[in-house]
């Protein structure tokens, strides 16, 4: 492949808030001296010892090793202080010194720092879910997964339930193994047994501490909303009626706009519906789009219980065919949705656009609005396909070919108005992506997996759901509207959640360089990408279509931060914004209900009483709970297809790497998305050795490389489901 030479363009306003983690992180390359105390992300390997990730990346240069002896109880993902000490030697556990011998010779060879665990800041799981072992004395129990060796002792025989030996029982940790005793739990609960029933999703739900059922104090609240909301607007679900009934009740400057075009489009299997689209050109040229966003904060008010219990959960969970919804359904799925040919109560922001796609006014109104018409996103795109019109290949594929999930239906049906909206949509979206890549945007193709459910919650099939120009259009208007309301209350010199992208520290955009030039892709280096956002741009851009299309994805997706919630304003990097919030889904998101709420203060010419450092801990929480709703959805979708694939055992597959370390790599199928690991032990036919550098694995005598984002063939060798571990290996 042609080497490239990839030389920076003009730096968007942002870059200085690059230029400044450049300049922390260069300081840090050098080694710069750590603070006495540090507070990060506790790691525990299945010999018991720990690595802490320091959680402000700046401040190390490699993860710290804590020996088991002072890991103070801490657990896999838990936040905790530590301090760093000098090397005191080998612990005192006689059966493992040899192997934490070798293994701490060979991270002070990586410069690993050690130090001891000194406080449990927040503990990220209080249950854990195990097999119980029945040995007619106290009983063990051998805790899922590969964190624990060895089973731990019940700490008492549970007496409010009968407890059977195979039996997945829901345990907190009393405490850990010692040099001289075995670890300790209790038994909190019996969920069941291997194959049952449901027992895949009431583990996860154990362990992530999720729950389907409100309080009925939330419950009886909701109701008394909807009794009243019904009893004030009797007529409110009438779908064929012109006006809302004694709308004037309503004192709040809110305007009927049920007249005007409004759609949604959403996946076909959608379980709420808040945002609809509005759009028109202007006798000026300029656009008019309407973004209408589901009132919710009109129902849920602050203070309330509905309210308390939605900040606590923080966001709705969505998990393979199932969804745990931050408010009680006759909300989310119900009043507050905008469900087709039903008057709903709606925050609409006006943006207009030139005809150049140049944002030049914003205006935001409490509405009722009515979606004329409920639309999901594969039988857009087979009207776009069908009506010729595509993104093109400069941003984005323009395969035509429709997902397989049977959403798409004949579009024959639609009338000129729907057609016509949808066409210019596209149209104004297109420009508006375009506009935005143009300020240096970075955007990974990584499609996403739909997996399929029999009426027992089994999974019967699985495919990767491409992202077309339907998701783009929408994906667009919500970017615009965010960003716009954004700018909006600060204009106003509100304080408001953010939503925060940092760039990536230095260290990983070395990584992803050295990466990136291993395959011969582009001589680039880290200071060119801190520098300017279009060098990343620019590389994703040239592999394209390529093999190694996956495998930079992936590799730059691992060299991102994650975005988080807070009041500072620090700017988005992935999509080059100095000023963006959330603001398009309250049903789902709390973080948006309280942008809505904001909002209501400057309709209401009211200036809300707001402290940062409130506002800080409720980012901080709804981050952290964000954090645990993608983990359970993982979690949930990897026991499915854990349980699918032990009927494979010795099926041949095909499928990606997507992750390569020192003792093997991790493979995801194409057919079906379950990830197992290939042990570098069990690779035959030569010597691999994992090279450090290029994160991958080389064989010294065939020079075959394995690598990120590699197409391999591998067959089904077992399947674990107590250690959740499926194990392939390469097809010889």
């Amino acid at each position: 492949m042609k080497n490239i030479k990839i030389k920076t363009k003009s730096k968007p306003k942002i870059e200085k808030t690059v230029k400044a983690a450049k300049k922390s992180a260069k300081k840090a390359a050098k080694k710069a001296v750590l603070p006495a105390h540090i507070i990060g992300t506790f790691s525990r390997k299945s010999s018991g010892i720990g690595f802490v990730r320091p959680l402000d990346a700046v401040d190390y240069d490699n993860d710290i090793l804590i020996p088991l002896r002072n890991t103070l109880e801490a657990n896999d993902g838990d936040v905790v202080k530590i301090e760093l000490v000098k090397d005191e030697g080998q612990p005192q556990q006689s059966h493992q010194n040899h192997r934490f011998k070798r293994r701490r010779q060979r991270d002070m060879s990586h410069n690993k720092r050690l130090g001891n665990v000194i406080g449990i800041v927040e503990r990220l799981q209080y249950f854990y879910v195990g097999s119980f072992i029945n040995d007619n004395k106290t009983g063990h129990v051998r805790i899922d997964g590969t964190h624990f060796d060895r089973p731990f002792r019940v700490d008492k025989k549970p007496v409010n339930y009968a407890v059977h030996d195979g039996d997945k029982v829901i345990v907190s940790i009393v405490s850990h193994e010692s040099s001289d005793l075995r670890g300790v739990v209790s038994i909190e609960g019996v969920i069941g047994k291997i194959g049952e029933p449901d027992v895949d999703k009431k583990t996860v739900f154990a362990e992530y501490g999720l729950t389907e059922n409100f309080p009925p104090k939330v419950l009886t609240e909701a109701a008394q909303v909807v009794h009243e909301f019904f009893n004030e607007f009797p007529n409110a679900d009438a779908a064929n009626r012109k006006k809302m009934e004694r709308t004037s009740d309503i004192d709040d400057g809110r305007i009927d706009i049920t007249k005007k075009l409004v759609v949604t489009i959403d996946p076909e299997d959608a379980h709420d519906f808040d945002d609809g689209i509005s759009l028109e050109r202007k006798k000026n040229g300029n656009w008019r789009l309407g973004v209408h966003i589901a009132d919710v904060a009109y129902f849920v008010r602050h203070g309330s219980n509905m309210d308390k219990e939605a900040r606590e959960r923080a966001t709705s969970v969505y998990l393979p065919g199932d969804v745990v919804p931050m408010l009680p359904e006759v909300i989310s799925n119900g009043l507050a949705s905008l469900q087709p040919d039903k008057k709903r109560l709606a925050k609409t922001v006006y943006l207009e656009f030139t005809s150049a796609g140049i944002r030049t006014h914003v205006d935001v109104k409490r509405t009722i609005i009515r979606s004329a018409q409920r639309l999901n996103y594969s039988e857009v795109q087979q009207f776009f396909d069908e009506e010729g019109v595509y993104e093109g290949a400069e941003y984005g594929n323009s395969s035509s070919s429709i997902p397989r999930d049977g959403s798409a239906r004949n579009c024959d049906n639609w009338n000129t108005g729907v057609r016509e909206l949808l066409l210019n949509m596209h149209e104004l979206a297109m420009l508006l992506r375009q506009r935005r890549f143009a300020r240096g945007s970075v955007e990974m193709n990584m499609p996403d997996v739909k997996i399929l459910l029999g009426d027992s919650g089994e999974v019967v099939g699985a495919f990767e759901y491409p992202y077309y120009d339907s998701n783009r259009i929408i994906e667009e208007f919500m970017l615009a509207a965010n960003e716009a309301v954004a700018d909006f209350l600060a204009e106003h010199d509100y304080k408001f959640l953010r939503r925060v992208h940092t760039p990536p520290s230095y260290k990983k955009v070395k990584a992803f360089a050295d990466f990136v030039r291993s395959l011969n892709i582009a001589d680039i280096n880290p200071e060119a990408i801190l520098e300017s956002r279009f060098v990343v741009q620019k590389v994703l851009d040239n592999v394209k279509g390529k093999k190694e299309e996956r495998a930079v994805n992936y590799a730059l997706l691992r060299s991102m931060q994650r975005a988080k919630y807070s009041p500072v304003r620090e700017g988005h990097y992935a999509l080059a914004s100095e000023c963006y919030c959330h603001f398009t889904s309250p049903i789902r998101r709390y973080p948006d209900l309280t942008i809505h709420r904001l909002l209501d203060n400057i309709l209401d010419e009211s200036k809300p009483r707001q402290d940062e450092k409130t506002l800080t801990s409720l980012g901080d929480h709804c981050s952290k709970q964000e954090r645990r709703a993608e983990s359970a959805e993982r979690e949930l979708t990897k026991l499915k297809l854990i349980n699918y694939m032990s009927s494979r055992v010795g099926t041949k597959m095909t499928g990606i790497i997507t992750g390569v370390e020192n003792f093997g790599m991790f493979v995801r199928g194409v057919e079906i998305p379950a990830e197992g690991l290939i042990k570098i032990s069990s690779m035959r036919g030569d010597h691999y050795r994992f090279d450090y550098k290029t994160q991958q694995i080389i064989g010294t005598k065939s020079g075959n490389i394995f690598r990120l984002g590699d197409t391999i063939e591998f067959v089904v060798k077992t399947v674990d489901a107590n250690r959740r571990l499926i194990e392939y290996g390469l097809e010889s």
